[in-house]
């Protein structure tokens, strides 16, 4: 199961109880949304943190809310890991288009498990940045290889993805600045520095990771970090999309920390990040580790039939369709003992949901919604009617046949008491 927050709330979920009646639907997973997790289990706000330096325990270490922007967003050495498209991935936060950011963390071993990816190359891209010394991703031999590699190895899941709004800042004064100065990154940008598909500028909705989101993950600038202090993005020499100067960008170094590369032709290489809408990314399972990773499901808010095959149940507040996720209550006969509560497909095949109790007594149920049309029956206990209740032995209901026998058994018990009381009249 899933280790979360006992704090934290889901899809609008009270604290609720399995239900084990009939032991059904028992290795049901309950789906939660990646962004409702983000924005339940963050820390606080990042207003108080130096950018400039490594991330941990004093500066920076979980999820944080960047006001600014109203993103949420993971800092430091945190377990973040999750499986998509059978590849590993690190999830970064959400973004200011609704959305949740991926970055490319290399692949699977075969148990399933992100537990080979290290500091070291595994998760990159063997492609130098390559643009013509003008810092412009548009132009970058980067770009044509990683569409390429979109094309081989995501094209499937294209649909699952949100064209959001990559940062290429090639203002390198500005930018050199605002990262290598003042150590304040941020996750706006121009317009004129928006790359995205909508736009022209993208061909796919994949690009790599700013110099800014590189701050943010706590990589900080310049200095080696010391013991205690780290940041999830540290897997290996990767360039980022942020110019730096004239021909030169900002990238994460073998020695894990932020610098600038010696030229736009640096061959350092690419990690990809992909963004997918965040009412449509749940996580299914793990914690996060590298050994035990989320596992992404991406399911569009599409509603779905909720109807129910007995009369003695009712969907509550008369819903009569849900999308995936929705938490679904309902009621029954509450007057009759329960034998079992069933879900099936409108053929009658079972659908494995978790069913949840919330009051027994009062024969009120809930289910998270499947994604698909989804029927609810109820069985109930059948009451024995072959045997007929005994009625009280109270003389004043019984019959007249019964009360003769019982004054006749009556007198002869008398003529026996008065017999042995006076024996010369008994002969």
């Amino acid at each position: 199961m899933i280790n979360l927050p006992a704090k934290i709330k889901y899809l609008g979920a009270t604290t609720l109880i399995v239900a084990s009646i009939g032991a059904q639907n028992a290795s049901a997973i309950t789906p939660y949304l990646i962004s409702d997790f983000l924005k339940s289990s963050y820390q606080g706000d990042d207003s108080s943190f130096d950018f400039s330096k490594h991330a941990s325990d004093s500066n920076g270490n979980g999820i944080y809310l960047n006001s600014e922007s109203g993103t949420y967003y993971y800092r430091g050495e945190v377990d973040n890991n999750i499986i998509y498209a059978n590849r590993c991935w690190q999830i970064m936060g959400t973004t200011t288009d609704d959305a949740v950011k991926f970055i490319y963390n290399g692949f699977p071993s075969e148990n399933e498990t992100c537990e080979n990816i290290g500091n070291d190359s595994a998760a990159l891209l063997n492609i130098s940045y390559g643009a013509a010394n003008n810092g412009s991703y548009v132009e970058s031999n980067s770009k044509v290889e990683l569409d390429a590699w979109f094309v081989d190895n995501l094209m499937d899941y294209a649909d699952d993805f949100a064209d959001v709004i990559y940062c290429n800042d090639t203002d390198y004064v500005a930018a050199h600045k605002r990262i290598a100065e003042d150590g304040e990154p941020t996750f706006l940008c121009a317009k004129e520095h928006q790359l995205t598909v909508a736009n022209g500028k993208l061909t796919y909705p994949i690009a790599i990771m700013s110099a800014d989101e590189l701050l943010f993950s706590g990589a900080g600038y310049g200095a080696a970090p010391a013991d205690g202090e780290g940041y999830y993005a540290d897997t290996g020499k990767f360039q980022t999309i942020t110019q730096q100067s004239a021909n030169k960008m900002f990238y994460n170094n073998s020695l894990h920390y932020m610098n600038r590369s010696s030229g736009t032709n640096y061959s350092a290489n690419i990690r990809p990040v992909i963004a997918i809408a965040s009412d449509s990314a749940y996580i299914l399972g793990g914690s996060g580790t590298k050994l035990d990773p989320y596992h992404l499901k991406v399911i569009p808010p599409v509603p779905h039939q909720v109807s129910s095959l007995d009369d003695t149940l009712s969907v509550d507040d008369d819903i009569d369709s849900a999308v995936y996720g929705d938490r679904v209550t309902f009621t029954i006969d509450k007057g009759r003992k329960v034998k079992k509560i069933t879900f099936t497909d409108e053929s009658g095949e079972p659908i494995e949901v978790e069913l949840i109790v919330i009051d027994e007594d009062e024969g009120k149920y809930a289910f998270d919604m499947p994604d698909s049309d989804i029927y609810l029956n109820v069985e109930y206990e059948e009451e024995d009617e072959s045997v007929e209740p005994e009625e009280p032995s109270n003389p004043s209901t019984l019959d007249s046949s019964k009360m003769y026998a019982v004054l006749f058994v009556s007198c002869i018990a008398l003529f026996g008491l008065i017999a042995h009381a006076n024996p010369k009249r008994a002969r």
